[in-house]
This record gives structure tokens, sequence and C-alpha cells, in this order.
């Protein structure tokens, strides 16, 4: 396997990560433990091999191919996402540092300095959109405006407000952005995010972040703490159409109607018209108004009434196609920490049936939000529907985790779960053959002729 190889296999598995998820050590892993890479390429390194993927790593990075993403303290280097350059060598297919083209420096914003410039948001949309489309991944625009900001000039000049509200707000901005998209100036107190991978739910969502997490800030104004609101709307690429021109508008469109009810955020339509710009995050208001009161039932003494409420829940997320909204995610939370059995295994048929049409980056989300479960749960079952459900996400990193914890159980335990390595091995095609010996040895070790019908149907399930 030659370091070229190793190259392309690391940037594959850093392109299809959600941002921050990808740390060095867990990509090349340890003597004792392999890492997500040899699961990629089904192989399993000897000392010179793993010496070899951490200098692929390491090029990466040098050569601007991936960058870190500074999201943890303790160790900012070896966390690291893809870079445009990275993207484009994917395309390419050139990894050699000889070969990599440095990324050209950013366009900053001339009057402060701190974001990047209207151009350059046009150019990485362009970079981002050409990259992604053979993927079929999206890229989204959030634009944003800060609340009542002529009435703030007029109280304290134009200049206290750039030195004093602009430039911190700005600083904030990068901030809440980093390791996720990039911030822009797009002029006056107008301000543009572009999502890489994030369609126009998940850009709404973030929205909302921004929106409460600037809420909460306070810039100091002499002995005044001023706080500033924001109104934003959220488009994406390719449903609002081709060209960063008609993105923009329709986010622009979306945010003309926040700025009606100030200090929120709407979604565009895909037909533009401002009529039927809808609110970030929810579902439509008769789903809505469902869901909340399916949810307001999780408050309930009775374990029965918690687990007839959370039959509901699901019936709507299945029935609905309801997905990627806040309240639901919250209450599968609340749900998997409830002290019924019964009730957190009905959590876990909501998650897999929200799997049916997750985008790959969600999915991961909700793979990591199970992966405590499938640890900690004192019930078995539980913990075996939890893996099952991290199956159900089809995401290859977890499943690969979780099989790994299932092959060092004992017989007794393993055979109760065996039915989820069928899923893993759907997930993970470079497992199926390692996962057909194991379902073959345990066929072998079986006396129960329940348990060999069920793991003929599970090597069944592997080899359709």
């Amino acid at each position: 396997m030659t370091l070229s190889d190793l190259k392309r296999a690391i940037l594959e598995i850093v392109r299809n990560a959600a941002p921050g998820q990808v740390h060095k050590i867990n990509l090349i892993g340890r003597p004792y433990q392999p890492g997500g890479l040899e699961y990629y390429l089904d192989v399993r390194f000897d000392a010179d091999q793993r010496v070899l993927a951490a200098r692929a790593f390491d090029e990466l990075r040098a050569s601007g191919l991936t960058r870190p993403t500074y999201g943890d303290s303790a160790d900012p280097e070896n966390w690291v996402e893809i870079t445009d350059a990275g993207l484009e060598a994917l395309v390419k297919a050139t990894y050699d540092l000889a070969e990599a083209k440095p990324e050209p420096p950013r366009e900053r914003e001339q009057k402060f300095g701190i974001l990047s410039s209207p151009g350059q948001a046009e150019r990485d949309f362009k970079t981002w959109t050409e990259a992604n489309r053979q993927f079929d991944r999206p890229v989204a625009i959030i634009f944003l405006d800060i609340d009542h900001f002529k009435a703030l000039n007029t109280k304290f000049t134009e200049t206290t407000v750039d030195e004093a509200i602009l430039g911190p707000f700005q600083q904030l901005l990068v901030r809440i952005c980093s390791g996720r998209g990039e911030a822009y100036r797009h002029g006056g107190d107008e301000f543009l995010v572009l999502l890489r991978n994030c369609g126009l739910r998940e850009a709404g969502e973030f929205a909302e972040r921004l929106r409460t997490t600037l809420a909460e800030a306070s810039f100091p104004v002499g002995e005044e703490a001023v706080r500033v609101t924001i109104s934003a709307g959220a488009a994406s690429w390719p449903a609002h159409g081709d060209l960063y021109r008609d993105v923009l508008r329709a986010a622009n469109v979306a945010k003309a109607k926040a700025k009606e009810a100030r200090n929120s955020v709407r979604l565009a339509s895909l037909n533009l018209d401002t009529s039927d710009v809808e609110p970030a995050g929810a579902p439509p208001f008769a789903i809505g108004d469902e869901i909340e009161t399916a949810i307001r039932w999780f408050e309930s003494n009775s374990a029965d009434v918690r687990r007839d409420a959370a039959g509901d829940l699901l019936r709507l997320v299945f029935t609905k196609r309801v997905f990627n909204y806040e309240p639901v995610r919250g209450a599968i939370r609340r749900l998997l920490k409830d002290e019924d059995q019964e009730v957190r295994i009905r959590a876990l048929e909501i998650h897999t049936a929200l799997m049916q049409w997750e985008r790959a980056t969600v999915r991961r989300y909700y793979a990591q939000t199970l992966i405590g479960v499938a640890e900690q749960d004192p019930s078995l079952t539980v913990r075996a529907r939890a893996m099952s459900a991290i199956g159900a996400t089809r995401d290859s990193y977890y499943c690969a985790r979780i099989y790994v914890w299932i092959t060092q159980w004992p017989y007794d335990v393993y055979r109760q779960v065996y039915p989820v390595t069928a899923l893993i091995g759907l997930a993970h095609t470079g497992l199926r053959a390692k996962i057909r010996d194991d379902l073959r040895s345990l066929l072998e070790q079986a006396l129960d002729p329940q348990i060999k019908t069920r793991l003929v149907e599970a090597l069944d399930a592997i080899r359709s």
C-alpha cells in the first residue's frame, strides 16, 4: 500500500465525516486497537504501515489538503477537516506534497479585517459546489443582519458602534462558525455564513443557534452593556439555484421575511414567494402541534403514559416524515434516560425511523448520541437495540466501533445481539467477510435450534 493510497483514503474519510469528528489517533489506530483507516481499507497495519499512515496524515495537513479544526484545546492540531484544496485533490487524484497546491490566502474585508470579503464568499461557494456536485452534497447560505442597527448608530455614533459592537460581534461570529463553516461581512450590518455539506433544514437550525448565541452576548459601550439581535434567512444549493446570486437572493428574501418579526430565522421556499417562507427548524404547524402534545406527556409520572406518548411520537416521525427538528431530538435525548426500559426502547425505535431520510452528516450525529447508550445502559436488551440503531445509521466508523465491542463479549452475551451484525455488514462492506466468518463460528457453537435459525437468517441478510 503506497503513501498516495493512504492519503486518498484519509481524504475520503475526512470528507465524509462531520466537521471536527476526525482525530489522528482514531484514524491511524494503535497496535492493540485498529483505527478507522484500517476498517475503511479492510486491512490490519503492521508497525511500518502504521508509521506510513501517520506520515500520510501529517503530510496532508502540512500541504493544506486538511487543516486543524482547533476544536479541542488539549490537542488542537490533530482534529482535522478537509479543505477546498483537499476536495480538489480528490477530484484530480493528486495527493503528493509536491503536487498539492497550497490554498491561496483568504481575502479579508478591508474595514475590520476580521471576516472574509463578499468576493471570497462567492469564490468559496463556487469551489464548494463544484467539489460537492459529484458527491451530491448541498451547500447552504445564511444571510443575516443586526436588528435596529440605525438606532444603535444614532444613539452611540457610528465610530463607537464600529469599535464597541461590530468588531466584537464579528469575532464572536467567527468563533461560533469555527469548524462548521465560514463567515463573511457583506457590508454595513449584513453578514453571510456559508456551510459546506449542509442542507436547508440543518442550515436553519445552525442559524437558530447563531441567533440565540448572539442574543445572549453583551457588548460594553461605556458604562452600558448593549445586547443585539439578528434576523436571518437561509437557502441552499442546489435547491434554490445553481448560481451564487440565485441562492443568495433566496436567502435575502427569507431574511426580509424574518425582519418583519425581528430576532427570528426563516427558511427560503422553493418558489421564492415571500408569503411561503417558513420558520426555521419547524415542520408544518399541524404536525408541530401534534408533536408538542406528545412531548408534553413525557412529563407524566406514569410509565404507561410515557410509553404511549413515545409510541405517538414514533408514529408521527414515521408517517409524517418529520426529521431534523430540535424538539424531536430533545425528546429522544430525554427518553433515552427514562427509568422505564420500554420507554428507552421506543426512543431507539424513533431513532431508527429517523434514519430513513436523514443525510449522512445528521445520521452521524444520531450515531454519536447513541454510543453512550450502547456502552452504559444497564439493560442488555437496550444496549443491543442501541447497537441496532447505530447500525441503521449506516455510518461506517461507528458501526465498525460497535462491532469491535460485540466481538469482545462472551458468547452467551454475543449471541443475544448477533442480529445487529447483519446491519453492520450492510453498513460497512469492508467487514462483511469478517462478520460472515464470525457468524459461521457462532452457528457451529449454537445448540438452541431457534438461535441457529436466526443465525442463518443473519448470514442470508449479509449475502443478499
